[in-house]
């Protein structure tokens, strides 16, 4: 029980540095909230969801991510009423192997939310309803004829595919080339990028143990992770999958995915010789 308590100690004194980003948002916006913890490795760090409000709205699960002994954990939400706005998080979940637990409190982190609106504007009062609006009358003699044209095209169309084609020469392959990530990025597509740095780092796992094949699930794919032999930073490479995994279909910030690319391209580099030995020895 020390060492946890000992742990929610250097806990408690990292907390009250959340971050909010961006610092000037407008109602309705994206809001991400983080904070770093330190987390010894015989240590976990849960953070649990909360119920949304009239103000506020949690947009997805909270986000751990690790690197070495820090853990980052991230809200996403999105508020409703301008003003300032002080919120107090839940508190965060310490385990240990032994199966013991302990929170602390997470403190808490002000927002300041614009109206969309300008100064002394108000919404119009809203208008009466039209009146109906006269259907043309319609007359089937052009429906039929067009049934007729297209019953036409198609007979002609199977003749001509009976006739014998001349097969075409085939056409070479050309080299593939690799996308310019961070264009994608400056071009607002944050999304795609985790998508393409989230097969990346897929496939690069299958060439390193067999078992990691990519036709298994995110989720398959941490579980036989988890099991494996082999020696990889099994923390650190499910937090960077499903990291990838959430932002493919989640609001992502344009900082948040250069800082996930560039993350998995150490992560592969460190891992590359090690990979190519046993490629190399078998």
């Amino acid at each position: 029980m020390f060492p946890l308590m000992l742990l929610v100690h250097m806990l408690v004194a990292q907390s009250g540095v959340w971050r909010v980003s961006p610092e000037t948002v407008t109602v309705g916006d994206t809001i991400t909230i983080t904070a770093e913890f330190t987390v010894p490795p015989e240590n976990d760090l849960k953070a649990p969801s909360f119920e949304s409000s009239d103000l506020f709205q949690l947009l997805e699960m909270p986000e751990l991510s690790a690197r070495g002994n820090t853990v980052m954990v991230t809200y996403r939400m999105a508020f409703f009423v301008q003003g300032e706005h002080t919120i107090t998080l839940p508190a965060l979940e310490v385990l240990d192997r032994s199966g013991s637990s302990d929170s602390i409190a997470a403190g808490s982190v002000t927002v300041h939310v614009a109206s969309v609106l300008p100064a002394g504007d108000s919404l119009p009062e809203p208008k009466g309803s039209r009146s109906p609006i006269a259907r043309p009358v319609r007359k089937p003699e052009p429906l039929v004829a067009f049934m007729m044209a297209a019953l036409a095209l198609t007979a002609g169309w199977g003749v001509l595919r009976r006739r014998k084609r001349t097969i075409p020469a085939p056409v070479a392959v050309r080299e593939v080339v690799k996308p310019d990530l961070a264009s994608w990025i400056a071009s607002g597509e944050p999304r795609a990028v985790a998508s393409v740095v989230a097969e990346r780092l897929r496939e690069f796992l299958a060439g390193v143990d067999p078992g990691l094949d990519r036709s298994l699930s995110t989720e398959e794919c941490i579980a036989v992770l988890e099991q494996t032999d082999a020696d990889l930073p099994v923390r650190e490479l499910t937090g960077l999958l499903r990291t990838l995994d959430r932002a493919r279909f989640a609001p992502a910030v344009a900082s948040e995915v250069e800082e996930l690319v560039r993350r998995v391209d150490e992560v592969m580099g460190e891992l590359e010789p090690a990979g190519t030995e046993e490629s190399g020895a078998s």
